[in-house]
């Protein structure tokens, strides 16, 4: 294939995907309620997803909000360790799953400079969401949810 020809192949897919997650999105509406912090999601009992749990959904795509954000944005985590994406703003980079502290981290380009952040996933009450918790201050991240592979 050309690269133009992978190019569109690549929007394709990513339209394709974006699609789906629209359409599964009208199923369930996102929690509202969560946990400030990683400290008060262990207290309220939620289960915290290892690493092995977590390659169930990476690679892959999650629909995720962040904030006051009224609408989820389509996250696509590549086989290859990149990503493309965002809840606030369009963001690439890469991403990995770190099996010794059961987090998941990404590293964008911000302000010229490679940023890595970690997460800790918990499982929402609702049992098809999950928060991420940001393991530099432990505090609540964003909500997302899997899209159907």
């Amino acid at each position: 294939m050309q690269g133009n020809d992978m190019a569109r192949l690549r929007y394709l897919l990513f339209s394709i995907l974006l699609l789906a997650g629209v359409a599964f999105a009208t199923d369930h509406v996102f929690p509202r309620d969560h946990p400030l912090d990683l400290r008060k999601a262990q207290k309220q009992g939620l289960h915290r997803l290892s690493a092995d749990e977590l390659k169930a959904f990476m690679p892959g795509s999650t629909e995720a909000m962040q904030g006051g954000s009224k609408k989820g944005k389509i996250r696509v985590y590549h086989p290859d360790g990149s990503f493309e994406g965002g809840a606030f703003q369009k963001r690439e980079g890469t991403w990995h799953i770190d099996s010794k502290s059961n987090t998941w981290c990404r590293t964008v380009v911000i302000k010229m400079q490679d940023q890595e952040k970690c997460f800790a996933v918990f499982r929402a009450p609702d049992g098809v969401h999950y928060f991420d918790y940001d393991m530099t201050d432990g505090f609540y991240v964003s909500v997302w949810r899997p899209l159907q592979r």
